[in-house]
C-alpha cells in the first residue's frame, strides 16, 4: 500500500499564491481520506480552511518502496477538539516522484569552497552549485577537484546560509564552464538538510507545473 500510515510525517503545500509548506503528522487513514493534526506554527494552529487544495507529500523508507510519494487533496472538514484535526480527501492515487534517497533538481547558486587538508579548510575559492539534493550537490569550479577529496562548502538556499563538509564522488568536464564535481554531504545537520529538501520539493513542483520534468538523477 502506497498511502501514508498513522504517525507518519506528512507535508501539506497550499496550491495558491502563497505556496506554503507545512509539516504535520498523520493521525488516521481511510480508503480515500487522511486525518492529520492541524499544523502549528509559533504556538498557534495554522488556519487552513475547508476547501483548500493541497499537494500532499510523505517519505517512505521501507525496503523496496523507498522514495517520496505525493498526491493531491482538499480539506473536507476541520475537527476542533483537544487536538485540532483536518480531514483531507485524497483526489488522486499516490505517486512516487523519486527513485533515489533524495530528489535532485537543477539550480544556479553561488558557492564558496575550500579544500580540506589535514582536517582543516585551506583557502577559499568561488564556484557554482548547479544541481542539488538532500544528499549533495554538483559543484562547478574552474579547477578540477580529485575523487575522494574532502571540501568545505558554503552556499545560500533562499535566505539561509548553509555550511557543510563534503566528499567528492565524481568529476567531469563541463563544456565552457570548467569542471563539475559530485559532492556528497558528510556532516550536514538535520535542520540544514530539511531546508534543502523543502527547497528541492518546492522547485520540483514548480517544474512539474511548467511541464519541465526532465531532471537529472
Amino acid at each position: 500500500m502506497l498511502k501514508p500510515q498513522p504517525n507518519d510525517t506528512i507535508e501539506l503545500q497550499t496550491l495558491d499564491a502563497s505556496d506554503l509548506i507545512y509539516r504535520t503528522r498523520v493521525e488516521d487513514v481511510t480508503d480515500h481520506a487522511l486525518l492529520v493534526a492541524a499544523p502549528i506554527q509559533r504556538g498557534h494552529v495554522v488556519p487552513i480552511s475547508v476547501g483548500t487544495e493541497l499537494q500532499l507529500s510523505y517519505i517512505r523508507d521501507s525496503m523496496g518502496k523507498q522514495g517520496r510519494y505525493t498526491a493531491l487533496g482538499v480539506v473536507a472538514r476541520r475537527y476542533v477538539d483537544r487536538l485540532p484535526i483536518l480531514q483531507i480527501d485524497v483526489s488522486q492515487p499516490w505517486e512516487r516522484i523519486q527513485e533515489r534517497d533524495f530528489v535532485r533538481v537543477d539550480v544556479l547558486l553561488a558557492a564558496k569552497y575550500s579544500r580540506v587538508l589535514d582536517g582543516k579548510p585551506e583557502g577559499s575559492r568561488t564556484g557554482q552549485v548547479t544541481n542539488i539534493s538532500g544528499g549533495g550537490v554538483l559543484l562547478v569550479t574552474d579547477q578540477p577537484l580529485a575523487v575522494g577529496e574532502r571540501v568545505w562548502l558554503a552556499f545560500k538556499v533562499d535566505d539561509t546560509l548553509l555550511e557543510t563538509l563534503g566528499s567528492v564522488r565524481r568529476v567531469e568536464a563541463v563544456p565552457d564552464a570548467g569542471y563539475g564535481s559530485g559532492v556528497a554531504f558528510e556532516n550536514i545537520d538535520d535542520k540544514s538538510r530539511q531546508v534543502i529538501i523543502q527547497f528541492v520539493f518546492k522547485r520540483q513542483l514548480e517544474l512539474k507545473r511548467k511541464g519541465l520534468v526532465g531532471q537529472r538523477r
